[in-house]
């Protein structure tokens, strides 16, 4: 609903809030985010941010999960499901 996304652009960032990277370093996933706490809700950010957290290679699924604290601030809550990955053993 176009009304609730405008509302939504008005939003700060509370808190953003990393479920399910075991091997990813949090560092890691948020220097390629345009978003940050304390800064407004972009979706346009937001869709760029998912698309670079995919193109790190590292998921193979991002879900972003908006939670309303009030009408003024938001959380958002990334859920990953990271990609399986074989480091090589030496013989």
């Amino acid at each position: 609903d176009s009304v609730y996304i405008k509302i939504m652009q008005e939003m700060v960032i509370e808190r953003i809030i990393l479920i399910g990277n075991e091997r990813t370093k949090d560092e890691v996933i948020l220097r390629e985010m345009l978003l940050k706490e304390g800064g407004k809700f972009n979706l346009e950010y937001l869709d760029h941010d998912v698309k670079r957290l995919y193109n790190l290679g590292l998921f193979n699924r991002v879900d972003v999960i908006p939670a309303p604290l009030s009408t003024k601030r938001i959380n958002l809550v990334y859920e990953f499901e990271e990609s399986f990955y074989f480091l090589p053993i030496p013989q």
